[in-house]
């Protein structure tokens, strides 16, 4: 209304200019509009010339009938009209659960059948399907874990680690992680507010933090296999102060997130590269300074050192394969780090909670909620990944590791 009152309070000319589309941008076509003339442009010009003498001309050529005609024979050219769909092709001919295990069991070997229901019994090798972990003579755990329903999650891995190390008998209670979009229970809200994985409840007692129940499960684990974590004011323990318990400062939190600049970043990529490569070499300087000769980070026996750096740098050496062409584990330049790889596969606890190529780089943007740069000398390493069937190959003899069964690599716990 404010724009009609201020048309009509002066001379107005409508001018339908003529002027061929090429020459429309020309001030030459609006030679009709002078300093006491307000011009419509009924010239085709759009909106996006932002003047109000446009927009008037938009809304005036709209109603024009040749325009109204070219609009109605548009939508009629449109309409399709009634389409008949065959029902069938949205019908669920998924077969059921039950269907499923009975076929299951029709193709099983005996010895896979036994070896299912002594996992179900909490016994056998470690598997992470296995949701009761008894080892042989308790009778009830002592830990109930909340972990990631697809064993993606480097933090619950650590717990695992720990639970099988120490040998603490243990039950298991999948949860989704927020990458899967789904939302938390709200009894795992009850226990854990935060939402945050993992979480245990340890003799009653719930511990909400990684390296928490870590050490939670440390000091319940008996004296038939070694602790994780050294006696306090020892040079040991000293050790683990600056290698992974020194919050940002230590090593372990240092090298995570130099690998996130290295891997997300795109604006300095050699200068990511070149730091990253730097705390490597501290890891590597790290490794060939441990007591006994290592393999370890605290000498022969495994610790809460190693249990903290294994499930992160699994997934650096995965994805800076895949979208760097980087190979962490070449012996050449780090022998002491290639043997240290090697010593955490050959153990249990680590090798049964290990991922596959594929979880760590093409599926690692979601989990991260971030794009990962690809540098130029990738394409080999990333080919030979993309073409190990389903991309779910751990193979030592590869060029690269494939990383750990427990994904999501955050910047915290779930």
């Amino acid at each position: 209304l404010l724009l009609l009152l201020l048309l009509l309070s002066s001379p107005v000319t409508v001018a339908f200019t003529a002027a061929p589309p090429a020459s429309r941008t020309s001030p030459s076509a609006f030679a009709t509009a002078t300093a006491t003339t307000t011009a419509l442009n009924v010239d085709g010009q759009g909106m996006a010339a932002g003047t109000t003498r446009h927009l008037l001309g938009d809304v005036l050529r709209s109603l024009q009938p040749r325009y109204l005609s070219r609009v109605a024979e548009a939508v009629a050219g449109n309409v399709k009209g009634a389409v008949e769909l065959d029902a069938t092709d949205f019908a669920d001919t998924a077969p059921s659960w039950e269907e499923l295990e009975t076929t299951l069991r029709g193709v099983q070997t005996p010895e896979e059948r036994r070896g299912r229901e002594e996992m179900e019994r909490g016994g056998g090798p470690l598997s992470v399907s296995a949701d009761l972990r008894l080892f042989g003579g308790a009778s009830e755990p002592r830990v109930k874990l909340y972990r990631d329903s697809a064993a993606w999650c480097p933090y619950c891995q650590k717990a695992v680690i720990a639970l099988e190390e120490r040998r603490v008998p243990y039950e298991v209670v999948r949860v989704d992680m927020r990458c899967y979009g789904n939302g938390k229970p709200a009894e795992f809200i009850e226990v854990q507010p935060s939402g945050n994985l993992p979480c245990a409840v340890v003799d009653g007692r719930v511990v909400g933090e990684s390296d928490d129940v870590v050490d939670a499960v440390d000091a319940l684990g008996d004296g038939s296999t070694p602790r994780l974590r050294p006696e306090g004011g020892t040079a040991e323990a000293e050790r683990v102060r600056d290698l992974c318990d020194d919050g940002r400062n230590s090593l372990e939190r240092r090298l995570y997130a130099r690998w996130m600049w290295w891997l997300t970043g795109v604006r300095k990529p050699a200068e990511y590269k070149r730091i990253y490569e730097e705390h490597l070499d501290e890891v590597e300087a790290a490794l060939s300074s441990a007591p006994n000769g290592g393999p370890y980070f605290l000498g022969s026996d495994l610790s809460v050192v190693d249990v903290r750096f294994a499930p992160f740098l699994e997934r650096q050496i995965a994805s800076l394969a895949y979208f760097k062409g980087y190979d962490v584990r070449d012996a050449s330049r780090r022998p002491n780090l290639a043997r240290w790889i090697a010593a955490m596969e050959g153990r249990p606890s680590y090798a049964a909670t290990r991922s596959d190529w594929y979880t760590h780089s093409r599926a690692l943007p979601p989990q991260l909620a971030a794009q990962c740069a690809f540098e130029p000398g990738h394409e080999e390493m990333k080919r030979s990944i993309d073409a190990l069937p389903d991309g779910c190959d751990n193979d030592d003899d590869d060029d690269d590791d494939g990383a750990g069964a427990s994904g999501a690599a955050t910047a915290g716990d779930d």
